[in-house]
């Protein structure tokens, strides 16, 4: 939704962006909060808040978006700003791919990518393929 003004270089563009972001999760639209919780996570546009973006990934949980579970699964098997708990992020992330078509994968593999996570993105691009996704299959050729 905001991509595009976090994509051009000034700093009015990002406050535009990361306003339309804000208004959007305001909204309870999963994908905008979800991303908001990313950029606490990572302090991208807003003051770092590992508990802010914690809350955010829970919500857009809460509202079904698999992004988000996805992304608590992986931090979870981990330990990456979470406690480690590998049983119940294995258990996220296989009920991700397990109740997601190709293209839902290969949309949040998509998102690794452009993050430079490349085994996660790699992972989840061959999971996408072997559920369909012509073009998830085209994307592991790069």
């Amino acid at each position: 939704m905001s991509e595009y003004y976090f994509l051009k270089s000034d700093n009015r563009s990002k406050m535009n962006g990361l306003k339309h972001l804000k208004a959007a999760a305001r909204v309870e639209y999963p994908q905008a909060i979800y991303e908001l919780g990313l950029r606490y996570i990572e302090g991208n546009g807003v003051k770092r808040s590992v508990s802010k973006g914690q809350k955010k990934f829970t919500k857009a949980l809460n509202f079904g978006c698999a992004e988000a579970k996805y992304e608590i699964g992986r931090r979870l098997k981990y330990g990456i700003k979470y406690n480690r708990d590998e049983k119940l992020g294995d258990q996220y992330i296989n009920e991700v791919i397990s109740n997601s078509n190709g293209d839902k994968l290969r949309n949040i593999a998509f998102e690794y990518y452009k993050r430079k996570e490349f085994e996660t993105a790699t992972f989840l691009f061959d999971k996408a393929f072997e559920k369909g996704s012509i073009v998830a299959g085209n994307d592991l050729a790069y």
